[in-house]
């Protein structure tokens, strides 16, 4: 029996929660063939008798020829159908998002093994967003797979008014107040990790590319298949995409930066020669705001292998190693000399003060960062490109 997914808005003080759930056409059609409710002279709903029905009021939402006046008038005064509709299965929310509100969605299926029956939701938001949604079986939770801003450099998000999908050319239509946008049904290229990849049926992580690739229709029933992913994922993706060779000098600062998407920045490992360095006994290291490394003091004791980690995927890896012929100087002993003399005394040089003045460095570089990639997003939209 087909089922159809309706979404509805919840509001409990500032917090605003969109919720989808699905209904049966079976259940549908069992309350539309029922009877209508009114309000009487105190505003109570009660059933209106079938007698008090006219002809020719239709059992469903389609009508095969011209309503007369009367019916009309009749469906206009009568909204709502008496009984309820329950959630398939009864009472289950099949996906809920905070903080978010939806304001259209479309579905596609995929058919495999006969009865079997892959659903995908995209929800356009008020923000102007476009959720992908994923239910590999009919009755589970619908799970988040990725999403997408419809126009980046628009500071004013517009709402999703419409979404259309076409089926034959899969390509999705979203309208706003200001454009109209096309895209692919795939978006295989915003998934970073293998698992994420694997996750979606309409695309597979190509171990020898370390990409996430869309798959055609003779490569999709593998996809399917797929039913564990992170394991296959973390036994075939057992390098990362990117391996970088850094020579740097004794004493040096070193930043590492492992680049990914922002939700996954929290789940960033940094790993010395395979071993998470919050497990190491050197206190050297420090991770930024968005988890990048970085290398206080360097020397050859530190020399080795540097790999960020998301779960079970390697990203990128840096082997690093220490210049035994050079030492910088300058801001290193300026450091020393600021820490080691306090009005007149002489205090030890610590490596909690050693971390304490680099870690007001690093804040100063993060506010430096965030101010250039503002003017850049100004430079972009004030400057015409050529």
């Amino acid at each position: 029996m087909p089922t159809f997914p309706f979404w509805i808005q919840t509001f409990t003080g500032d917090l605003t929660t969109s919720i989808i759930c699905e209904y049966s056409r079976r259940d549908i059609d069992s309350i539309l063939d029922g009877n209508f409710k009114e309000a009487d002279s105190s505003s109570f709903w009660r059933e209106l008798p079938r007698d008090h029905v006219p002809d020719g009021v239709p059992k469903n939402c389609e009508s095969n020829g011209s309503l007369s006046d009367t019916v009309l008038s009749f469906l206009r005064s009568h909204v709502l159908m008496n009984g309820n509709i329950y959630s398939s299965p009864p009472l289950e929310i099949a996906f809920q998002i905070s903080n978010i509100i939806i304001t259209r969605i479309v579905t596609d299926s995929i058919n495999y093994n006969n009865d079997n029956q892959i659903t995908l939701i995209y929800a356009g938001t008020q923000d102007g967003q476009v959720f992908k949604l994923l239910q590999k079986k009919k009755g589970e939770k619908f799970i988040l797979l990725t999403s997408w801003i419809l126009d980046e450099n628009n500071n004013e998000k517009s709402p999703v008014r419409n979404m259309v999908l076409a089926q034959d050319t899969k390509q999705l239509y979203v309208s706003t107040d200001v454009a109209v946008y096309q895209f692919s049904v795939n978006q295989c290229n915003r998934y970073m990790l293998c698992v994420e990849c694997e996750h979606d049926p309409l695309c597979h992580y190509d171990v020898q590319l370390n990409r996430c690739l869309n798959v055609d229709e003779n490569n999709q029933k593998l996809a399917i298949a797929r039913l564990q992913p992170e394991s296959w994922c973390k036994k075939s993706v057992q390098r990362p995409s990117k391996i970088l060779q850094l020579t740097r000098k004794k004493g040096e600062t070193v930043w590492l930066q492992c680049d990914v998407n922002e939700h996954l920045r929290s789940s960033i490992e940094w790993r010395w020669n395979g071993r998470n360095i919050q497990d190491t006994l050197f206190n050297n290291f420090l991770l930024t705001k968005e988890q990048n490394l970085i290398i206080i003091n360097m020397n050859i004791s530190l020399n080795g292998q540097y790999t960020c980690f998301i779960g079970h995927q390697p990203i990128v890896s840096y082997s690093l190693e220490t210049d035994r012929n050079a030492f910088v100087y300058g801001d290193v002993a300026s450091t020393v000399t600021n820490l080691s003399r306090r009005n007149g005394e002489c205090n030890c040089l610590t490596a909690e003060k050693y971390i304490e003045k680099y870690n007001d460095w690093c804040k100063e570089f993060e506010n430096y960062q965030r101010a250039y990639n503002e003017w850049e997003v100004l430079r972009d939209q004030s400057c015409p490109k050529p």
